[in-house]
């Protein structure tokens, strides 16, 4: 009777254990489709070259940056865009760096603010 009931705590142990480490490994890992950068633009509202003025940390690991669009490649866009992203990138996140220009696409929010990703980001931004 005792191995029984140690056999069943350890087959919940063992169970719980797979559980967590399947969760957090798929939880964990940014999967992209590979897309063209054509195929990006084509998805999207609006589609610009931007220089990152400056950025700034905001809550839950994400980051806001303030980009001077310098190129129109799609739709109606504004002189400055607020961009935010993720800052980690297993999470899907695109770090920015102040006073690098980058590729961004995608439907801004009602606010006018564009989020971004690393999906979009890495197909805007790849040497073709």
């Amino acid at each position: 009777m005792q191995i029984e009931k140690v056999s069943i705590m350890l087959c919940r142990t063992a169970l719980a254990i797979a559980t967590l480490a399947l969760s957090t490994g798929a939880a964990s890992a940014c999967s992209c489709a590979l897309v063209s950068r054509a195929e990006s633009i084509a998805q999207s509202k609006v589609a610009f070259v931007g220089l990152v003025q400056s950025t700034r940390a905001e809550a839950g690991d994400r980051q806001r940056a303030t980009v001077r669009v310098t190129e129109t490649i799609k739709g109606d866009v504004p002189a400055t865009m607020q961009v935010t992203t993720g800052t980690i990138s297993s999470a899907c996140g695109y770090p920015m760096q102040a006073g690098r220009a980058y590729r961004f696409a995608g439907e801004p929010k009602p606010d006018g603010q564009l989020e971004v990703n690393l999906c979009v980001m890495f197909a805007l931004n790849r040497p073709e």
